[in-house]
């Protein structure tokens, strides 16, 4: 799916009804001769769809490029100065114990060690304003302003994977959780990413056995396998 730059400038142009009369017919009448032509354009069609009208300055096939070159998740294990008097080697032990109990078994901080903002991989050239301004915000981790201005577009699959992932940044777990389940029925580029923060947004939620199913269910082949079996191995 290489397009050059000059294919690229007319198939927008006819798509967005920009030709002149006499350009759009002589399009039309190579479309309905040359098929080799008319492949190429029916695949630009098919790239547009897939990301709902966005322009990008980066390809499909970047996207999913990008998709797999994922960082490992941060074992976080914050470190903590314990002043105790000296009451005995059992107590001072327990004490530990109490203290770490949150850090190490909370669903709140398994999320927080597992879940990182997906990069922003779009960058829009223009024509969704708001959208832009959107990603602009995400980029900066104003979730909050982000997820407003993404709320523009329900219908763009782009708008609402991003959506998804503001809401989780806020720690809005449910909300999250049923906008990743739009996002992987619509399948795309995003399907692997969602599939493992739906997981989260579960354990986020306190719904651990459905966050164990969900996790058992990324298959070996995503590249999100060995995070979720890591992540299983601690609930």
């Amino acid at each position: 799916m290489n397009f050059s730059e000059e294919h690229i400038e007319l198939f927008r142009a006819y798509l967005d009804d920009t030709l002149s009369s006499q350009e759009r017919l002589a399009f039309e009448k190579r479309i309905s001769e040359d098929a080799e032509f008319r492949k190429m354009y029916e695949d630009f069609q098919s790239f547009e769809v897939a990301l709902r009208d966005v322009e990008t300055v980066e390809t499909y096939d970047q996207v999913g490029e990008w998709e797999s070159q994922y960082q490992e998740p941060q074992k976080k294990t914050p470190m903590r100065k314990l002043w105790l008097p000296i009451a005995g080697v059992a107590a001072a032990a327990a004490l530990v114990v109490v203290l770490l109990l949150p850090e190490s078994g909370s669903n709140a901080t398994l999320v927080s060690d597992y879940f990182e903002p997906y990069d922003n991989v779009i960058t829009v050239r223009g024509k969704k304003e708001a959208l832009d301004q959107a990603l602009s915000a995400y980029d900066k981790q104003d979730y909050a302003e982000a997820l407003e201005l993404l709320s523009q577009y329900p219908e763009d699959s782009i708008g609402i994977f991003y959506r998804a992932e503001s809401m989780m940044a806020l720690e809005r777990f449910q909300e999250a959780r049923e906008v990743y389940d739009d996002v992987i029925a619509r399948g795309g580029v995003f399907t692997e990413v969602a599939e493992y923060h739906r997981a989260l947004a579960y354990l986020g939620n306190n719904e651990v056995d459905k966050a164990k199913k969900a996790l058992k269910e990324i298959e070996s082949g995503s590249h999100y396998y060995d995070r979720a079996k890591d992540l299983l191995e601690r609930l």
